[in-house]
């Protein structure tokens, strides 16, 4: 049996990917996308496809001009690891 996801592993590969450029490596900003991960993981709870959680939970915190298809991809590539783990399921 997989453990399900969580807020620490989603904002742990965020933090190693940065996908959205904020520099969070360079100035140690470990905690910068704990929310975002918390989001993300609340919307797969509720059901719905990583694709789905991750596009609206970015286009929420950085807009829709800045969270392009480009970003919202390179954040499912860096999830990939923990995308197996059953998540949005029961």
């Amino acid at each position: 049996m997989t453990k399900p996801l969580s807020k620490e592993q989603i904002s742990h590969l965020l933090f190693t990917a940065d996908p959205m450029n904020t520099c969070c490596k360079e100035n140690d900003g470990f905690d910068e996308y704990d929310k975002v991960a918390e989001d993300i993981l609340a919307t797969l709870n509720e059901g719905d496809t990583l694709e789905n959680a991750v596009s609206q939970t970015l286009w929420i915190w950085f807009g829709e001009d800045l969270a392009t298809a480009e970003k919202v991809e390179q954040v499912i590539q860096a999830l990939a690891p923990l995308s197996t783990g059953g998540a949005g399921q029961g």
